[in-house]
């Protein structure tokens, strides 16, 4: 009976202990999320050698990495990079990084991967202004109309974050400028013309 308790003692502390190392590690995560996005080298640095996961995710699947790239904090990026964070087709195209678009494509990954919200490498590109990945993913077989779970679309948001270039791109490589703006209603700026011109409403 006593070893029983014994052993049934030894389980409970050592559930505790587990308990207490995972909130620790979840709180060191959470503190690495909140210090990727500032580019706080050395907060990164002194929590990445604490034992903070460089790979946790937040409520939206977004990575420390992704929050850096994000923000265009590049030395986060390179740092968290260096110590095992994962590269994604999204991040890369975030980052108007074409040789690691052209890696990541080569080894397997999904033109048409999406995230939570439901964006593509290519959303992402052209909201983020970076026209040689842009170009590089459609050549390499992206949809331009591929909407996201809002039916917006890569050439929708280009408009509305002001990206010309990329919007003139996106209509030579065939993205429909009734896509996207016909379903979100008449709140939403539209395209004129040859896609030269854009809407005064933003």
């Amino acid at each position: 009976m006593i070893k029983k308790t014994l052993v049934a003692l030894g389980v409970v502390l050592a559930l505790l202990q587990w308990g207490a190392w995972a909130e620790g590690k979840s709180g060191l995560n959470e503190q690495l999320m909140e210090a990727a996005p500032r580019g706080d080298v050395p907060l990164l640095q002194g929590l990445i050698k604490k034992g903070a996961d460089v790979n946790a995710l937040d409520s939206r699947g977004w990575s420390t990495l992704r929050h850096a790239a994000a923000e265009k904090r590049i030395d986060a990026v390179k740092l968290l990079k260096s110590n095992g964070a994962r590269m994604t087709l999204i991040i890369a195209a975030i980052l108007g990084d074409s040789e690691e678009v052209q890696r990541l494509v080569a080894s397997g990954s999904d033109l048409c991967q999406r995230d939570d919200e439901g964006f593509t490498p290519l959303v992402e590109a052209s909201r983020h202004e970076n026209i040689d990945v842009v170009r590089l993913l459609l050549d390499l077989g992206a949809d331009p109309n591929e909407p996201d779970n809002v039916d917006q679309t890569a050439l929708m948001l280009a408009a509305l974050t002001g990206q010309l270039s990329v919007v003139k791109l996106l209509i030579a490589k065939g993205a429909d400028m009734n896509a996207g703006f016909i379903r979100a209603g008449p709140h939403y700026p539209r395209l004129r013309g040859h896609g030269t011109e854009q809407s005064r409403a933003f």
